[in-house]
């Protein structure tokens, strides 16, 4: 058996970054590095018809919150409500409360993600009342059909089209929503170096 020496608790990231869950900075955080990973990351533990990554969700529910008026900023956090999946893997709903110590730590993350974007630390209402309907959405559009009683079926869906998108025009759209988002914002967020 080979043993591999492990000199650091990090993973390095699309950008070439280190990231350590343990011990970051706002520097670590990186737009690109999010957009990237999320866009990688299929929704619901991949048992969907087709491919739908966490950037095309989050990007629909900043976009939906655009359209019904809410400011950029709520947008923003619209956007970036999943972010933490981009440093802790997109994590099915029930499987969460078996992991000892996992939301608090993505709670931590989160605080620290919407705070390195200059945003305020706590989600509004509104992008959990989002996050819930565009679930019923996507239970109805991404999910195959099933006799299963899910919670949100009786929840009126987010108006939102869910179309299959592969994860290169999914982070290019997360990206660009961000980008927009960002201009018409001020103060202005942090791109990167």
């Amino acid at each position: 058996m080979i043993n591999i020496p492990v000199e650091e608790d990090y993973f390095e990231t699309y950008t070439g970054g280190k990231f350590n869950i343990n011990n970051f900075t706002d520097d670590d955080i990186e737009i690109q590095d999010i957009a990237h990973s999320l866009s990688l990351q299929c929704r619901f533990n991949g048992h969907c018809k087709f491919f739908y990554s966490v950037a095309q969700h989050s990007t629909l529910i900043a976009k939906k919150l655009m359209d019904d008026g809410y400011d950029p900023e709520t947008c923003l956090m619209g956007l970036l409500h999943d972010a933490t999946e981009a440093y802790l893997c997109d994590i099915p709903r029930p499987i969460k409360p078996h992991l000892t110590g996992y939301r608090d730590l993505e709670n931590k993350l989160q605080y620290n993600i919407l705070k390195s974007f200059m945003l305020p630390t706590e989600l509004p209402d509104v992008i959990r009342e989002y996050d819930i309907r565009i679930l019923a959405s996507e239970r109805r559009q991404v999910m195959n059909k099933s006799n299963n009683i899910w919670a949100v079926d009786t929840i009126e869906p987010l108006d939102v089209e869910i179309k299959e998108m592969d994860w290169v025009e999914a982070s290019q759209e997360f990206l660009n929503m961000f980008i927009g988002l960002n201009f018409i914002r001020t103060p202005p967020m942090k791109w990167g170096d």
